[in-house]
């Protein structure tokens, strides 16, 4: 559909995740999750809110934000959704975004890590340096998606190999309950 759909979609499903009738959400943040550049995202929400179809915070960096029960409204999710408790204020069950990029990046990675892992001789030490490195650099992506991930700091050595599974099996456990 393009930039502004997707960020739409995206600040909709941020305040899903956050529970709230809004989350505030860097330019950055929409770019990591959308695949755009931070500079398109700017650009694009710039004119949406210009046109009044999301809010931008008068701080730097800018924010952005949308309201989650009149999108729902507007949409007409309350034929799809359920609101979620009672009162005046209805709050749609919007499910909230997730970093399938990120994460697909990741068990790509992971293939590679096991591929490597089975044609090299290598110690149990030199698999848990590489397994950490992984840990090291996607765990954002766990962080993103509130996916349970061990504190490398508390497994030193090759005793990480198994704390790297026990993510590794977490992530496979979350792709499944949101698939």
């Amino acid at each position: 559909m393009g930039a502004k759909a997707d960020i739409l979609a995206f600040l909709v499903g941020a305040a899903g995740a956050a529970n709230e009738g809004a989350a505030w959400v860097a330019a950055e943040v929409v770019a990591k999750g959308t695949s755009y550049s931070v500079a398109s995202v700017r650009r694009a929400a710039g004119d949406m809110a210009l046109a009044r179809l999301l809010a931008a915070s008068g701080d730097r960096p800018v924010r952005y934000s949308v309201d989650r029960e009149a999108w729902a409204r507007l949409l007409h999710l309350e034929d799809i959704l359920r609101p979620i408790g009672a009162g005046s204020g209805a709050d749609w069950s919007i499910p909230r975004w997730r970093f399938w990029a990120q994460m697909f990046a990741f068990l790509a990675a992971c293939l590679e890590f096991c591929e490597w892992s089975r044609g090299s001789a290598a110690a149990p030490v030199a698999s848990a340096s590489r397994a950490r490195d992984l840990s090291e650099r996607f765990g954002r992506v766990f962080t993103w998606n509130g996916i349970e991930q061990p504190d490398p700091r508390m497994y030193p050595g090759e005793r990480f190999l198994q704390a790297f599974e026990f993510g590794v099996s977490r992530a496979c456990a979350w792709i499944e309950e949101n698939v």
